[in-house]
């Protein structure tokens, strides 16, 4: 069983057969801005398939349920960390530059670990640039009292 980190509909026609030839368990997972989303299911989506293996989009593939099963942990307490991290930028009435050039600051103030990662100084302000036009919307869309 692969999971692939593009979604499966954006391979062209022939690498999608291709795939499907080699194995009837290929699952298409998630994309760039759906692994920082609320809405994202894939995560969970992994969870109840429990592949034997994973080939993210960045890093190493994830070979063992186990391995696997850690990975998804760890990446959604990212984005639960992120997304309370802009959250509270958010609130505290930052714009959007202000909320990008304080998130790897306030992330690693949760988390130190975040350091180790490879892309987080790059990464993690893209990220917190689309949650917070993400919760932006959540906000205005949330009656208020």
């Amino acid at each position: 069983l692969l999971i692939f980190s593009l979604a499966f509909s954006h391979y062209p026609r022939h690498v999608k057969e291709t795939l499907k030839n080699i194995d009837r368990g290929i699952y298409g997972v998630f994309g760039t801005y759906e692994q920082v989303s609320s809405k994202n299911r894939g995560l969970d989506r992994i969870m109840q398939i429990k592949p034997l293996l994973l080939l993210p989009g960045h890093g190493p593939y994830l070979k063992g349920e186990e391995a696997i099963q850690k990975q998804v942990l760890w990446t959604k307490q990212y984005i639960q960390d992120i997304r309370s991290v802009v959250k509270k930028l958010y609130e505290q009435g930052l714009n959007i530059q202000e909320v990008r050039d304080k998130a790897n600051e306030e992330m690693l103030r949760i988390n130190p670990e975040y350091a180790q990662v490879g892309a987080f100084f790059d990464v993690n302000p893209v990220n917190a640039y689309y949650i917070y036009f993400e919760i932006e919307r959540e906000m205005l869309e949330t009656p208020q009292n």
